[in-house]
């Protein structure tokens, strides 16, 4: 397997990289997104052209607004989601279940920030997806 650098932004908040995974190209790009200018953070990686993709990392923000938390995805990571055709896997396979990684005492709530979407291709290739552990923030 070898694997090239796409992408690495000054703040080591995105870093893209192109490998092949059973004998498909694949862009594997990971965050850390920043607590302000979402939006702009993810303009970077907008333009992404690959069939198969696999976005993962902490997006510090959720993309269900029914849980009642402040911070949602922008909706530029949502119309990116669409134009590149990837979806939450974990949600995708466990739709009726909630749970989380990450507790802040501060605001006393739980939330799923840590994520891994792909391509719809990707995921048929996987097997399981879940969530194991939780980071506390006090």
């Amino acid at each position: 397997m070898s694997a090239s650098q796409i992408y690495k932004d000054n703040e080591c908040r995105i870093l893209i990289v192109e490998t092949i995974l059973n004998k498909k190209c694949v862009m594997l790009v990971g965050i850390y997104a920043l607590n302000t200018r979402l939006e702009q953070f993810y303009k970077k990686f907008y333009n992404i052209q690959c069939d198969n993709i696999c976005i993962m990392g902490d997006f510090n923000a959720i993309t269900n607004q029914k849980q009642g938390i402040r911070k949602t995805l922008p909706k530029i990571f949502f119309k990116m989601a669409e134009e590149l055709g990837i979806r939450g896997i974990w949600r995708e396979r466990n739709q009726k279940r909630n749970r989380y990684t990450c507790y802040s005492s501060r605001h006393q709530s739980w939330s799923r920030s840590d994520m891994i979407w792909m391509s719809i291709k990707l995921q048929q290739e996987v097997e399981e997806a879940e969530i194991d552990g939780l980071i506390i923030i006090h």
